[in-house]
């Protein structure tokens, strides 16, 4: 029999509240020091004994946790920037019935309200993959009717994008968007054009699906769902096809997300003890280790930070026959006034490429926009987003296509 759309919504929000707000202690055990993982970093939601949820980093193999909010208030969904500068987060701060989006510098710096809608609770902040935008929940209590939202980077021009649904997430490529709604009853998996055509229903149940998450190639979507009465791990095609368990024990996995390899997926479990705690395992499911054990009460919400590499300085030449994605050195550097920056693409894909100075700050788009398999490059003359010259000094250029960013360092020279 299906359930009411309000009952799950209510419940929905009493369980975060629970995930959120109720500090038990978890005696568990450590890590496996023998675990093959590579190391990346994971952002998450803890709640100290301060009974303050903060977000932490850690990371993958267990080492570098470091705590990035400190303040009054229930920091929670961290979210990393595509450039991994930046990272967007919910809060109630100063009042228990207005929830917002913030977002602060990669170091815990700089903390900026986004959303501030008096009795609203704004949540589940994702960020799109050009790094312009940021997606969200809003619910509206007591009922807790969920929506998408959406809006600039900077807070402004929010409008509403789907009337029914929640944890929104753009495909790597920024084309897609997987969604969970309880339109039909139980919490499904939605995916719809970002444009908001043509919207497909991937999964049907008598049961919960929600928090989808994309495989970094853009192929796959990872969830959680009770459909076998405890809450699991699962994974699917895009299309909906070849739905697999990867976790199956007695307690709550959930929260699922993709490390930007491919390799991984992080989780939280209640498996050990009752609380939530952070998990990894292998994308096919196996492996599945506790990733630590010395913060209390609940681990929750992990977040992977994208994949950043830096190459080398490469020679290149017209007649180079082109393996891969690359990034080559700009030249001239050091230059004034302007510099060239080349770079070559295996496949069709969407590109962005900006400018950005020693603070992480954006100075200046060159590229946002879908290119064919090839050579290209773009000149830099200088000049900022409002076409002011820029001072004297190092920046970096970036390059992305989907989830996978790879950048250089220049130098100006007055």
């Amino acid at each position: 029999m299906k359930k009411s759309a309000i009952t799950y919504s209510g419940l929905v929000f009493i369980i975060c509240l629970f995930i959120l707000f109720v500090p038990l202690l978890l005696n568990s055990q450590t890590i496996d020091s023998g675990n093959t993982f590579n190391s990346h970093v994971i952002a998450f939601s803890n709640t100290p004994p301060d009974d303050n949820n903060e977000i932490y980093i850690i990371n993958s193999d267990g080492t570098g946790l470091q705590r990035l909010t400190n303040r009054p208030g229930r920091d929670a969904g961290p979210d990393w920037s595509p450039d991994a500068t930046q990272i967007a987060f919910y809060t109630h701060f100063d009042n228990l019935n207005t929830w917002s989006i913030f977002k602060m510098l990669a170091n815990g710096n700089d903390i900026v309200r986004l959303t501030n809608t008096a009795g609203v609770f704004d949540s589940s902040p994702n960020w799109s993959p050009d790094g312009l935008h940021i997606m969200f929940t809003r619910e509206y209590p007591p009922v807790f009717n969920a929506e998408i939202w959406f809006m600039n980077a900077d807070g402004s021009n929010i409008q509403r994008i789907v009337e029914d649904g929640l944890g929104g997430v753009w495909s790597p490529d920024g084309t897609q968007i997987a969604y969970c709604s309880q339109q039909d009853g139980d919490f499904e998996i939605y995916l719809m054009n970002s444009n908001g055509s043509g919207l497909l229903k991937l999964t049907d149940n008598d049961a919960d699906d929600l928090w989808p998450s994309w495989s970094p190639d853009g192929n796959w979507i990872v969830f959680q769902s009770d459909r076998a009465n405890d809450m699991e791990i699962y994974k699917m095609i895009k299309d909906g096809t070849e739905q697999t368990r990867l976790t199956n024990n007695p307690a709550i996995d959930a929260g699922p997300d993709w490390s930007p390899d491919g390799d991984y997926i992080a989780f939280s479990s209640t498996r050990n003890g009752g609380n939530y705690k952070l998990y990894i395992m292998n994308s096919n499911g196996t492996n599945q280790i506790q990733l630590l054990t010395n913060l209390q009460v609940h681990n929750i919400q992990p977040d992977w930070k994208p994949e950043i590499t830096s190459e080398i300085n490469i020679q290149d030449s017209e007649s180079e026959i082109i393996k891969g994605f690359r990034l080559f050195q700009n030249y001239p550097n050091p230059f004034n006034p302007t510099t060239t920056i080349k770079y070559s693409l295996p496949n069709q894909t969407k590109v962005v490429l900006k400018i950005f100075n020693l603070h992480g700050q954006e100075v200046r788009t060159l590229v946002n926009e879908i290119q064919s398999s090839g050579s290209e490059y773009v000149v830099w003359d200088g000049k900022d987003n409002f076409g002011y010259a820029v001072s004297s000094g190092v920046y970096f250029y970036g390059i992305q296509t989907g989830r996978i960013i790879k950048s250089k360092k220049m130098l100006l020279v007055r």
